[in-house]
């Protein structure tokens, strides 16, 4: 298959009310969650309907993924249920991609049903109204990372039904993160969290790691061009430094949306 042209310009965010997802992708420990917090800290008018870092992930504990794999036995398969009645078609995609890899495979499971939770929050945050600005996320891009680990990616179509079903359920666009694959090595075993890349990482995950890094590639490679609207060089730059630029990514359509509301 012949790579595809990137297009010009990415596509203009949505004028229909509800929020724009602007979602950071990166590899772990490339500073994803540090750089939403800092989005996040830096808007100070109220008026601004940002909703990103602690706030977006509040959300999230108390309706979105971790909310769904906080339940146990049926009260999680209601919950389940209810997510994948949200949009049928990502759920199914979803599903059929964990099968695939390794159907008995609990912890990609796991992060498929959180996939199915977070994505429910963002349409009803959408859909109740309460949130027609812009919100800073790293999460589907970031699952899909984390159920796919330990298989080797290239074009896999089924990989691309997720994101194909992902695009059409919310107006997303995409700033990519990156930095020098050493660095990014460096900084994740260096990090204290509890976390499947850490500090505590035995030497079996840490050799295994490259591999991880070029599946987090090939899931870039599959997002569509007019749906990126950055790519940011992370190696000399600290998470403030980050934040700002993607403030100014931003910024446009966060004022755009508050005229919007005014008028």
């Amino acid at each position: 298959m012949s790579p595809r042209a990137p297009d010009p310009t990415p596509d203009a965010p949505a004028s229909t009310p509800g929020p724009l997802l602007v979602e950071l992708v990166g590899p772990a420990g490339i500073g994803k969650s540090a750089v939403a917090r800092l989005v996040e800290r830096g808007d100070t008018d109220g008026e601004r309907r940002l909703l990103a870092g602690d706030a977006l992930e509040r959300h999230d504990r108390l309706k979105g993924g971790q909310a769904v794999l906080a339940r146990k036995g049926w009260a999680r398969s209601w919950a389940v249920w209810r997510a994948a009645r949200c949009r049928p078609a990502f759920a199914d995609a979803v599903s059929a991609l964990v099968t695939s890899l390794d159907a008995d495979d609990g912890r990609r499971r796991r992060m498929a049903q959180r996939a199915m939770g977070h994505l429910r929050m963002l349409v009803d945050l959408a859909r109740d109204g309460s949130t027609d600005g812009v919100l800073v996320d790293q999460g589907i891009t970031n699952m899909l990372w984390s159920i796919t680990v330990g298989v080797d990616l290239k074009d896999d179509p089924r990989l691309r039904a997720v994101l194909d079903a992902y695009l059409d359920a919310v107006d997303v666009r995409f700033v990519l993160l990156r930095a020098d694959p050493a660095v990014v090595t460096e900084r994740v075993f260096a990090r204290e969290a509890v976390s499947r890349f850490s500090a505590r990482s035995d030497a079996r995950t840490r050799a295994a790691f490259p591999r991880w890094l070029a599946n987090q590639g090939a899931i870039e490679a599959m997002l569509p061009e007019r749906r990126i609207i950055a790519r940011m060089e992370t190696t000399d730059a600290d998470a403030e430094t980050v934040a700002g630029r993607v403030r100014a990514q931003i910024e446009p359509w966060l004022s755009a949306r508050s005229r919007r509301a005014a008028a």
